[in-house]
This record gives C-alpha cells, structure tokens and sequence, in this order.
C-alpha cells in the first residue's frame, strides 16, 4: 500500500467487552490486535444521551476502520493523476472505480 507504516490488513468495528468504547480491530492474526479505541461516555437516566454517544463512537470507529482501504485508493487516483500520458484512457479506467469509491464511502459511513 505505498507508503503506509501503519498495522497491514483489513481492520474491522468491534464493541469493547469491558470499557464503553467501540474497538477498530486488526483480523490478520498475528499482527497488532487493537488499532485504536472510541470511547462513549454513559449517563444515568439519559438513554437518549447514551445513544448518541454510542452511535458517534460507532460512526467514528467506522470511519477509521475503512483508513487503509480510503488510502490505498486514493494512492490509485494519484497514480492514475499522475502520469499524463494517454489521459482520456486513464480517466475511462478511473471512471470503472466510481462504483467501487462509492461502495467505500458508503461503507465509511453506513451503520
């Protein structure tokens, strides 16, 4: 993936089992485990605030979770910008990954 340093593999959203918090983990086994934690804060008797917070947390781990995947992406288009060469190829070729831009935003930001 370029010039990514970070933990390699598919990172997925997974609720804490002990903290208020929604984990971004690493599935490649042996790798670092936990990429980065989103916590929520509980209030007594405000489900509607526990909601909320819970939901940004989620929404937030998501959006982390899909940072390689945006990366390597965009890596593809700056490549792609790059070059000058046979242009109106290139930009025929880019335009064959807008479903797959959208299916990555969508899942950035879909619950």
């Amino acid at each position: 993936m370029g010039n990514f340093k970070g933990t390699a593999g598919r990172w997925k959203v997974k609720h804490s089992e002990s903290k208020s918090s929604v984990n971004v983990i690493n599935t490649s086994p042996g790798d670092k485990y936990k990429i980065a934690r989103c916590p929520y804060v509980l209030t007594v008797n405000c489900q509607d605030f526990n909601d909320r917070e819970k939901q940004e947390a989620t929404a937030n781990a998501l959006l982390i979770s899909k940072a390689p995947e945006m990366l390597q992406m965009l890596q593809k288009i700056s490549d792609f910008i790059d070059d000058n060469e046979n242009i109106n190829y290139k930009i025929r070729l880019l335009s064959r990954e807008v479903p797959n831009i959208k299916e990555l935003i969508n899942s950035a930001t879909e619950m």
